[in-house]
């Protein structure tokens, strides 16, 4: 088995694992954050004065609209500052036509409390993911890839069946798919014996997932199909069977993070461990988050500065090993090493440790991930940019 040295950015992976701990979520700290993640944008506006232009015209048309994206472009020299304006506009339009984004009911999004403090997590959340994203969504040479901007909003091209695919190339496990439902129909490929999950191909954050425990919320794979004909009859489903924990182990799920860098090819840079999940099924219900060493595989900071949620999280879990962590990572590096878009540098994969080793349940495009990484301390940014040969 590899050693950590070389499973691990030799930079990004101890800034990140080394963070200390401060007042979360403060005013001060938002400011920070915020002043990080603008120092960073005109590190980019100075020295990819065209690129950015380019990538600001995609991304901003992609997630504001032609009109207001076009705009905001338009202002690229002052771009933090349009930014602001708009924050402050989808305040007061919230306050007069209450709406749910996709990130309202994630605990993984949960603002700090004060005016001040939430209006910088909400200017800082989503500039950050802009600026950071200029720097994930370039090709092989350099330019702006158009699918990689695409994907900092929906996956068109790396759905679920898609990571499947490549984690199994990697040799890597994956949950049984038990059966596919598809234009109103039930394609078997197992017998449904066991518990199941209903995931839908091209979700996030958990959207859609159903948790289904049989003998107590079905019995038959008749009873699946009435339940997808009623609430999924026009979409894809995936029906897999439900990946328990290791004897021992809680029900929980491992973030790790994986960089194609410039400077140390494809390395882990971040490992996050979810527990004490409420619903005793699925991470979306955590109430603890841990960095985890990957030499050691153990728990050993908390992660209060992830969101608002777990500033006053009581850290009770530190120094519990997680067995297999280092055999998960070293798994990904080699899928992260077959994946075929050369546009997808960062990557965040889902894992559960089970009696039969580590369980991936997928990867994603880390673009909504990485900002937080970047931004956390003040040599982060730069450390980031240099990984991407920025």
């Amino acid at each position: 088995m590899a050693s950590a040295s070389e499973l691990t950015h030799t930079k990004l992976y101890p800034l990140v694992h080394s963070t200390k701990d401060r007042e979360w979520f403060s005013l001060m700290d938002m400011t920070q954050r915020s002043t990080r993640a603008v120092k960073l944008f005109y590190y980019l506006l100075l020295t990819k004065p065209l690129k950015l232009l380019n990538y600001s015209l995609q991304y901003n048309t992609l997630w504001y609209g032609k009109p207001l994206g076009t705009l905001m472009t338009c202002f690229l020299p002052v771009e933090p500052l349009a930014y602001l304006v708009v924050e402050g506009a989808k305040r007061i339009q919230d306050k007069l036509f209450p709406r749910n984004d996709f990130d309202s009911d994630s605990i993984f999004f949960v603002s700090p409390k004060g005016f001040l403090s939430s209006f910088l997590w909400d200017f800082h959340k989503n500039f950050s993911v802009y600026v950071t994203g200029f720097m994930i969504c370039r090709d092989s040479d350099g330019s702006v890839a158009s699918d990689a901007v695409a994907h900092t909003w929906y996956d068109h091209l790396m759905n679920k069946f898609f990571w499947r695919d490549l984690l199994t190339k990697a040799g890597a496990n994956t949950p049984r798919e038990l059966a596919r439902w598809k234009g109103g129909k039930l394609e078997s490929f197992y017998e449904i014996d066991c518990d199941v999950v209903f995931k839908l191909p091209d979700s996030y954050l958990g959207i859609g997932d159903k948790f289904l425990d049989k003998g107590k919320d079905f019995n038959t794979t008749e009873d699946l199909v009435d339940m997808l004909k009623k609430d999924y009859m026009d979409s894809e489903v995936l029906l897999l069977e439900l990946v328990r924990p290791a004897t021992g182990m809680e029900v929980h799920q491992l973030d790790i993070l994986t960089i194609a860098s410039e400077d140390e090819g494809v390395k882990c840079f971040n490992v996050i461990y979810w527990g004490g999940c409420t619903d005793g099924k699925s991470s979306h219900s955590t109430t603890e988050g841990y960095l985890v060493d990957v030499e050691t595989e153990t728990i050993t900071s908390k992660t209060n500065w992830y969101s608002a949620y777990f500033v006053d999280m009581e850290a009770k879990q530190i120094g519990t090993k997680i067995p297999g962590l280092k055999k998960a990572v070293a798994s990904v590096i080699a899928a992260h090493k077959l994946h075929p878009y050369k546009w997808c540098r960062v990557i965040g994969w889902d894992c559960i440790i089970t009696n039969r080793g580590p369980v991936f349940f997928e990867g994603n495009i880390a673009a909504h991930r990485t900002p937080r990484r970047v931004t956390l301390g003040s040599k982060n940014a730069f450390s980031f940019a240099t990984a991407f040969g920025l």
